[in-house]
């Protein structure tokens, strides 16, 4: 690791810092409007989403190819965006039906982090670098989130990232980020928080939301839902393995009780089940078909 590049310094101050002036009068409006001012701040949040329609849909894209090329999407970040992290890649195998380590989360502090606020952690530069490293090989890419931009552990990280060759997406709420290592930057101006400075609120909310649209976009892009259906869904407990016979139920257009036959003979396969129910096949001769089209129904049972 080159230890002669530094992190950035800064003195301007990030747009998720400033202080709000609908709200300085939030600690004794009273919960009714508390509410109605939060409720306001939120919506805001889904608004500036939408004006980073063209960047999400091209991380999307950048994530679809690196998993069909069978490479890591790398999710870094540090306290609350960080978390968002985690909770990204732990949902996505059970959706989705990927490894545990196709969607790899990496927070400052480690995973103790994830419970207990390890604040210094992330002013770690090098340590960001070095996380980042240690996860990362060729053709990996990196998904960075930092509200104010400028988080020098996260920065650490984009800036391995571009040295090793690694594509990098970084998601921020200030239009004051660092963005020098980033292929697609993410600017959500989601604007001062009802809290000054409590990113865990709208910047939060937005960054999650872009974070849904990447994953479920790029697992869409990959064959993992079927019109809008969760067709890769793991049936690793009792709701989903429910879910999984009304899938294939409603897919196949057949009754409760075959669909059932069929989940139990596929060990809860939801798409060898279909393709069987739909084109009267084996169950050996609907694998081949699902390994042949990479997993794509629609390019099956609709041909």
């Amino acid at each position: 690791m080159n230890k002669k590049i530094l992190p950035p310094k800064r003195q301007d101050l990030p747009q998720t810092e400033e202080l709000n002036a609908q709200t300085v009068d939030f600690s004794f409006a009273g919960s009714s409007k508390m509410f109605d001012q939060m409720q306001r701040e939120n919506l805001n949040a889904v608004k500036a989403v939408a004006k980073a329609k063209k960047q999400i849909t091209a991380a999307a894209e950048l994530t679809a190819q690196a998993y069909q090329n069978k490479n890591k999407i790398i999710l870094i970040g540090a306290g609350t965006s960080g978390r968002l992290g985690v909770l990204e890649a732990a949902e996505c195998p059970p959706t989705f039906s990927v490894d545990y380590d196709v969607f790899t989360a990496v927070m400052a502090g480690g995973k103790k982090a994830v419970f207990k606020a390890a604040e210094g952690a992330e002013d770690d530069f090098f340590k960001g670098q070095k996380d980042f490293l240690k996860k990362a090989k060729k053709g990996d890419i990196l998904i960075a989130a930092a509200a104010s931009g400028r988080t020098p552990y996260v920065l650490g990280a984009l800036k391995a990232a571009r040295q090793k060759g690694n594509k990098t997406v970084f998601i921020s709420c200030s239009d004051t980020a660092d963005i020098s290592d980033a292929d697609i930057f993410i600017y959500l101006p989601t604007g001062a928080e009802v809290v000054s400075g409590s990113t865990r609120l709208k910047a939060a909310t937005a960054t999650k939301c872009a974070l849904n649209m990447i994953t479920t976009i790029a697992m869409a892009l990959s064959g993992k839902v079927y019109k809008n259906l969760m067709v890769d869904v793991k049936a690793s407990n009792e709701k989903l393995k429910k879910r999984a016979v009304r899938l294939i139920s409603q897919c196949a257009e057949t009754d409760a009780a075959k669909a059932f036959a069929l989940a139990e003979k596929t060990g809860y396969n939801v798409k060898a089940a279909i393709v069987m129910a739909k084109l009267g096949v084996s169950l050996k001769k609907a694998q081949a078909l699902l390994a042949e089209h990479k997993g794509f129904l629609d390019k099956i049972i609709n041909e």
